[in-house]
Protein backbone atom coordinates (compact mmCIF):
# COMPACT_ATOMS: atom_id res chain seq x y z
CA UNK A 1 0.00 0.00 0.00
CA UNK A 2 0.89 3.39 -0.33
CA UNK A 3 -0.36 7.06 0.22
CA UNK A 4 0.37 9.98 -1.33
CA UNK A 5 1.15 13.69 0.73
CA UNK A 6 2.21 16.93 -0.38
CA UNK A 7 3.56 19.38 1.85
CA UNK A 8 1.47 22.42 0.63
CA UNK A 9 -1.78 21.06 1.61
CA UNK A 10 -2.65 18.73 5.16
CA UNK A 11 -4.80 16.02 3.67
CA UNK A 12 -3.92 13.01 1.72
CA UNK A 13 -3.84 13.44 -2.08
CA UNK A 14 -4.34 9.98 -2.87
CA UNK A 15 -3.63 6.17 -2.22
CA UNK A 16 -2.94 2.74 -3.44
CA UNK A 17 -1.77 -0.29 -3.49
CA UNK A 18 -2.65 -4.34 -4.63
CA UNK A 19 -5.87 -5.37 -4.82
CA UNK A 20 -5.40 -9.33 -6.04
CA UNK A 21 -8.65 -10.72 -4.32
CA UNK A 22 -10.79 -8.07 -6.14
CA UNK A 23 -10.96 -9.36 -9.53
CA UNK A 24 -10.75 -13.20 -8.27
CA UNK A 25 -14.53 -12.11 -6.83
CA UNK A 26 -15.34 -10.90 -10.67
CA UNK A 27 -14.42 -15.00 -12.26
CA UNK A 28 -10.71 -13.93 -12.96
CA UNK A 29 -7.63 -15.00 -10.79
CA UNK A 30 -4.95 -12.08 -11.84
CA UNK A 31 -2.46 -9.99 -9.95
CA UNK A 32 -3.87 -5.98 -9.88
CA UNK A 33 -2.86 -2.80 -8.51
CA UNK A 34 -4.80 0.51 -8.26
CA UNK A 35 -4.66 3.80 -6.80
CA UNK A 36 -6.89 6.99 -6.19
CA UNK A 37 -5.85 10.79 -6.53
CA UNK A 38 -8.21 13.71 -5.30
CA UNK A 39 -7.87 16.03 -8.12
CA UNK A 40 -9.30 19.15 -6.05
CA UNK A 41 -6.39 18.75 -3.54
CA UNK A 42 -3.47 17.88 -6.58
CA UNK A 43 -4.63 21.07 -7.71
CA UNK A 44 -4.68 23.28 -4.97
CA UNK A 45 -1.15 21.75 -3.99
CA UNK A 46 -0.04 22.56 -7.26
CA UNK A 47 -1.87 26.17 -7.01
CA UNK A 48 -0.04 26.74 -3.81
CA UNK A 49 3.41 25.74 -5.61
CA UNK A 50 2.70 27.32 -8.57
CA UNK A 51 1.99 30.94 -6.09
CA UNK A 52 5.95 31.51 -5.98
CA UNK A 53 5.42 32.42 -10.11
CA UNK A 54 5.06 35.48 -10.29
CA UNK A 55 2.71 35.53 -13.40
CA UNK A 56 -1.12 34.97 -12.77
CA UNK A 57 -2.07 32.19 -15.13
CA UNK A 58 -5.70 32.38 -16.84
CA UNK A 59 -8.38 29.60 -16.15
CA UNK A 60 -9.95 28.97 -19.38
CA UNK A 61 -12.73 26.80 -20.02
CA UNK A 62 -12.98 25.54 -23.16
CA UNK A 63 -16.34 24.16 -25.21
CA UNK A 64 -16.97 22.35 -28.17
CA UNK A 65 -19.12 19.63 -29.79
CA UNK A 66 -18.21 16.14 -29.02
CA UNK A 67 -17.80 15.53 -32.53
CA UNK A 68 -14.40 17.77 -31.95
CA UNK A 69 -12.60 15.88 -29.59
CA UNK A 70 -9.05 16.20 -31.38
CA UNK A 71 -9.00 19.43 -32.59
CA UNK A 72 -10.25 20.61 -28.89
CA UNK A 73 -7.47 18.62 -27.57
CA UNK A 74 -4.85 20.31 -29.74
CA UNK A 75 -6.60 23.91 -29.12
CA UNK A 76 -6.35 23.03 -25.61
CA UNK A 77 -2.46 22.21 -25.48
CA UNK A 78 -1.78 25.36 -27.93
CA UNK A 79 -3.39 27.43 -25.07
CA UNK A 80 -2.13 25.60 -22.28
CA UNK A 81 1.62 26.10 -23.35
CA UNK A 82 1.01 29.71 -23.28
CA UNK A 83 0.69 28.89 -19.60
CA UNK A 84 -3.42 28.85 -18.92
CA UNK A 85 -4.70 26.53 -17.30
CA UNK A 86 -7.74 25.03 -19.62
CA UNK A 87 -9.94 22.80 -18.64
CA UNK A 88 -12.58 20.62 -21.77
CA UNK A 89 -16.57 20.85 -21.72
CA UNK A 90 -18.12 19.05 -24.58
CA UNK A 91 -20.97 21.00 -25.21
CA UNK A 92 -21.79 24.76 -24.64
CA UNK A 93 -22.82 25.03 -20.40
CA UNK A 94 -25.10 27.80 -19.00
CA UNK A 95 -22.65 31.03 -18.49
CA UNK A 96 -24.31 32.10 -15.14
CA UNK A 97 -23.78 28.95 -13.60
CA UNK A 98 -20.13 28.47 -14.14
CA UNK A 99 -19.57 31.45 -12.78
CA UNK A 100 -21.13 31.04 -10.21
CA UNK A 101 -19.96 27.49 -9.58
CA UNK A 102 -16.52 28.27 -10.68
CA UNK A 103 -13.12 30.65 -10.42
CA UNK A 104 -12.71 30.90 -14.10
CA UNK A 105 -11.37 34.06 -16.10
CA UNK A 106 -12.56 33.46 -19.49
CA UNK A 107 -15.18 30.20 -21.38
CA UNK A 108 -14.14 29.48 -25.06
CA UNK A 109 -16.56 28.05 -27.08
CA UNK A 110 -14.71 26.33 -30.02
CA UNK A 111 -16.83 25.70 -33.05
CA UNK A 112 -14.00 24.08 -35.43
CA UNK A 113 -16.35 23.60 -38.85
CA UNK A 114 -15.69 28.16 -39.38
CA UNK A 115 -12.49 28.26 -37.47
CA UNK A 116 -14.29 30.54 -35.00
CA UNK A 117 -14.22 30.80 -31.37
CA UNK A 118 -16.27 33.14 -28.63
CA UNK A 119 -14.43 34.18 -25.69
CA UNK A 120 -16.47 35.06 -22.94
CA UNK A 121 -14.54 37.07 -19.94
CA UNK A 122 -16.24 36.18 -17.27
CA UNK A 123 -14.94 39.40 -15.39
CA UNK A 124 -15.78 42.02 -17.54
CA UNK A 125 -18.82 39.86 -18.92
CA UNK A 126 -17.37 41.12 -22.36
CA UNK A 127 -17.47 39.03 -26.04
CA UNK A 128 -15.14 38.57 -28.59
CA UNK A 129 -15.48 36.49 -31.79
CA UNK A 130 -12.05 35.30 -33.23
CA UNK A 131 -9.85 33.23 -35.26
CA UNK A 132 -9.00 29.94 -33.53
CA UNK A 133 -5.78 30.24 -35.90
CA UNK A 134 -5.45 33.43 -34.08
CA UNK A 135 -4.03 31.43 -30.86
Amino acid sequence: MFEIYSPKVTELLGSGGRYDGLIKKFGLDVPATGFALDVDLLHKSIDNLAGQDSQKKNSIILCGRRDSVAEMIKFSDRLRKKGNIVELFFDFPEKILLKESRKTDFIYGADFDTGRVTVLDMKSGSREISQISDF
